[in-house]
């Protein structure tokens, strides 16, 4: 486990490798790139500009329950 203090910027411990996806990527894509990507979220952009945050909960929460 790794430990650094609270002084440390978050430059040293943010995710570089960030995955964006534009308004009009259908569901069925981003499953695949999670999957294939190994990754639980990713930045939703809009003409470049980040508007949102998708996660696997909010893919999970819009399929009807069984």
């Amino acid at each position: 486990e790794l430990h650094m203090p609270l002084s440390t910027p978050v430059s040293e411990v943010m995710t570089t490798d960030v995955v964006e996806a534009s308004l009009d990527v259908k569901l069925f894509e981003v499953i695949r790139w999670f999957k294939e990507r190994e990754i639980g979220r990713l930045i939703v952009v809009d003409d470049g500009k980040p508007v949102g945050i998708l996660t696997q909960s909010d893919i999970i929460r819009v399929f009807p329950s069984y």
